[in-house]
């Protein structure tokens, strides 16, 4: 960031003048970033669902949610337990990082796809691999990044075909300084070598229209963020996606990784609740629980549009 100069003479007074106003410009939108920043974790961190609301709901006996503790038996032969809730209508609000999907941009670039396809391979069979502190990890913005990519879900809007792909992990809070990035579609969001400092402005043509300012105001004129939450989870105005991207550090200040609060699948009895190897071990590795979306009982949102583009690119 550019810094205010001072000068005794009157020379080059009109450079200095105009040096002057870019540092304060810079500040400004400094300042806005930050501001945006906090607003969108706030709202966040207000409307995310908690694990303690899922074991005050089985408690409560509400409807749409059961909870039990789950002996689960592994293909070696081993055993574990963990904490299983199904939802079957319950509304959750998720923000999710499916940890067994390669990154599109690594797909395009096989110098550096095979790297990040063994880091994601390691993760995979090795939870601690994500517990790691940043200078204990080899290959920051290469075979790995200081940043991940997470979406959100508002299940009373709707889900998609990517809520609960695969072994995710879940996130029922943000940390402070920590969402860096927020898109309604995908950010094509490169690895990272360090954490990053919030760019919530839009770099979409004027035309776009996702494309969001630093702040908005509501209708009492208070300060909103970028984006609202119900937006950003609605995947039915017109858009190509079934997902939308937050782009979130994955260390502190101190280097230390955030916490998943539990990992969520997707399936139903027939398909032992889309339970695997992988998601149970990555549970009881970080002593969280298993969340369980049933499909079925939920308002389905296809990317409809995106698969007509596809037809309508054939007629030329």
């Amino acid at each position: 960031m550019s810094e205010r100069l001072k000068s005794n003479t009157s020379e080059n007074s009109d450079w200095l003048e105009q040096w002057n106003k870019i540092a304060d410009d810079e500040r400004i939108d400094k300042f806005k970033e930050n501001a945006a920043q906090e607003l969108m974790e706030r709202e966040l961190n207000s409307e995310l669902t908690k694990v303690d609301d899922l074991f005050n709901a089985v408690r409560a006996h509400e409807k749409g949610i059961k909870g039990t503790r789950a002996t689960l038996n592994f293909d070696n032969g081993e055993q574990g337990n963990v904490t299983l809730f199904v939802l079957e209508g319950y509304p959750l609000k998720i923000l999710q990082s499916s940890i067994s999907i390669y990154n599109t941009n690594d797909l395009a670039n096989n110098d550096e796809y095979g790297q990040t396809h063994q880091t994601v391979d390691q993760l995979i069979e090795d939870p601690s691999f994500w517990m790691k502190k940043q200078n204990e990890v080899e290959g920051l913005g290469k075979s790995t990044s200081a940043v991940l990519s997470a979406s959100y879900f508002d299940t009373n809007i709707g889900i998609t075909d990517m809520t609960g792909y695969g072994c995710c992990y879940a996130f029922d809070h943000v940390r402070p300084r920590s969402v860096v990035q927020v898109h309604k579609g995908d950010n094509n969001t490169l690895s990272k070598s360090e954490i990053q400092q919030p760019e919530l402005t839009p770099h979409e043509p004027d035309d776009d229209p996702y494309g969001t300012p630093y702040l908005t105001k509501n209708i009492n004129q208070k300060e909103k963020p970028p984006v609202s939450l119900e937006e950003l989870a609605n995947m039915e105005t017109p858009f190509v996606h079934d997902y939308n991207e937050l782009v979130i550090n994955r260390y502190d200040e101190q280097g230390n990784p955030v916490k998943p609060d539990y990992i969520l699948v997707r399936g139903d009895v027939n398909s032992n609740y889309g339970v695997t190897n992988i998601s149970a071990r990555h549970a009881i590795f970080h002593n969280i629980p298993l969340v369980c979306i049933s499909p079925n009982y939920y308002k389905n949102i296809k990317a409809t549009e995106y698969e007509e583009d596809i037809e309508n690119e054939k007629d030329y």
